[in-house]
């Protein structure tokens, strides 16, 4: 008798092959027919929704940098639930910089880049940009036409490039 070596979970012994959902064809077994097909582009289906609005030319290259630079201070401004004051290194009395100052400056940039853009334009740059809905779910929730909302998106990317002096 012949002890094998405990397997890791979801592991048979073979390294897991690694597919992109996107390549996987699947074909109903009773029509015959693909389920879903796989898409011509390059462009992988994961990524974010300002980085789809500009692959495929509905936003400009200054409004992607404005989204992401938003992005990026968003996200740093979710490091930690909280902030901390007058954290001093060694002797020397001067404030080291830490995360905690790091979150600060990126939520001061975030809120006044919010003040800047207004509220209206906030909303629609929040819901596609931050919470990554699609045009068509973000003029549902915010009840105005596909149009009007993908209309109020480039209004209020230009003027949050604008306040990045972007272009």
């Amino acid at each position: 008798m012949t002890i094998q070596p405990k397997l890791q979970p979801g592991h048979d012994g073979e390294p897991p092959v690694h597919v992109p959902a996107r390549d996987i064809e699947s074909i109903d077994r009773w029509t015959g027919k693909k389920r879903r097909e796989t898409p011509d582009s390059p462009m992988n289906i994961n990524v974010d929704r300002i980085e789809w609005l500009f692959t495929h030319g509905v936003i400009e290259q200054r409004h992607h940098q404005a989204a992401r630079r938003l992005q990026r201070d968003w996200e740093i401004g979710l490091i930690m639930p909280y902030a901390q004051m007058g954290v001093v290194a060694g002797n020397s009395g001067k404030p080291d910089f830490t995360p905690a100052h790091a979150k600060m400056d990126a939520m001061e940039r975030f809120g006044d880049a919010k003040r800047a853009v207004g509220p209206k334009g906030f909303r629609i740059i929040d819901l596609v940009a931050l919470q990554a809905m699609s045009v068509q779910k973000a003029a549902a929730a915010m009840r105005v036409h596909q149009q009007r909302a993908q209309g109020m998106l480039l209004v209020a990317l230009d003027v949050l490039a604008a306040h990045y002096r972007i272009g």
